[in-house]
């Protein structure tokens, strides 16, 4: 994964409050807020809004980001799967 920070020009990329990575479609962002400890993990495609990470540096909020997403993506997956998997019912309501 392929972090970009948002490290002004001529200060080191470790400097930024806001990393983002692009995985085809889908935009990941570990930041910071002015004024708050700590990391946030904002994912729009996976329904994640701003949710507060435990780690204390990028490294480690960044792997604890790609365990948060995968827990996701399996949770996903396996609705797709029940929805694929049921029968089709026509109902009312």
């Amino acid at each position: 994964m392929r972090l970009i920070s948002n490290a002004k020009y001529g200060q080191p990329v470790e400097s930024g409050s806001i990393y983002r990575a692009k995985i085809g479609t889908m935009t990941i962002s570990i930041h910071r807020y002015k004024d708050c400890e700590g990391w946030f993990l904002s994912c729009r495609d996976m329904g994640i809004d701003t949710r507060e990470l435990k780690s204390k540096g990028l490294m480690q909020a960044a792997m604890e980001s790609r365990e948060i997403l995968k827990n996701v993506a399996d949770e996903i997956q396996e609705n797709i799967n029940k929805f694929c998997n049921s029968e089709i019912e026509i109902a009312r309501y």
